[in-house]
């Protein structure tokens, strides 16, 4: 196609938002994992947990608020 993008299989559909969703999921899930961790190996419980779930939280509202205008961009 001139000056346009080849339609996608929707199986490559479903691979990048299976891809975006997993995405997702783990930043909003690893930074309170390592604050747990860091909490029991430092004995701070339960700062360092509250600190990781806050930045997961921070950092996953974020990524999807880019996926989303990426999206509208997109016209998806």
């Amino acid at each position: 196609m001139p000056g346009g993008e080849a339609p996608r299989s929707p199986t490559a559909i479903g691979l990048e938002m299976a891809q975006r969703g997993l995405t997702l999921g783990l930043e909003f899930v690893v930074p309170m994992l390592l604050g747990l961790g860091f909490d029991r190996w430092r004995g701070t419980l339960p700062w360092g947990t509250l600190i990781g779930t806050a930045l997961g939280f921070v950092v996953g509202l974020w990524h999807l608020i880019r996926f989303a205008r990426q999206a509208e961009a997109r016209g998806s």
